[in-house]
């Protein structure tokens, strides 16, 4: 009786140990699960704001041809340094989220550095047309 009594207190600890094992292992890959979430929305953000961006760096582009300001300026070289800028970024954010190993962060980096200096370019172009400096 004691013998059994026993066993039964064995099992009891083993089943809990294990549910406490399954448990915490159940918890790291959710965390890496949630870890892959992030950085694919990430780079879905980056993807979608740079090809906007980009969208508008072409229509300030075609307005300057349109107006026959493209030869007069540098803001349309500005603004073709943007578009490379975005469409690398989108480039790189786009391979970010269909690689599924370490290159995916590097790309991911990448692609978040080239947007942001295409934004700062962006920038400066609306400063350079706002205030006319660049003639």
């Amino acid at each position: 009786m004691i013998v059994n009594e026993k066993r039964r207190n064995d099992k009891k600890q083993s089943s809990n140990y294990d549910l406490r094992s399954s448990l915490i292992i159940n918890s790291f890959q959710k965390k890496d699960s949630k870890m892959e979430e992030k950085n694919n929305d990430k780079s879905s953000h980056i993807l979608t704001t740079s090809s906007n961006l980009l969208g508008i760096c072409f229509i300030v582009l075609t307005s300057l041809r349109i107006l026959h300001l493209g030869g007069k300026t540098f803001i349309d070289e500005f603004t073709a340094v943007a578009i490379i800028m975005f469409m690398i970024s989108s480039v790189l954010s786009f391979l970010s989220m269909r690689s599924k190993n370490a290159r995916s962060e590097r790309y991911e980096k990448i692609a978040d550095i080239i947007f942001l200096l295409g934004l700062f370019s962006l920038f400066v172009i609306t400063m350079f047309v706002t205030f006319n400096i660049m003639k």
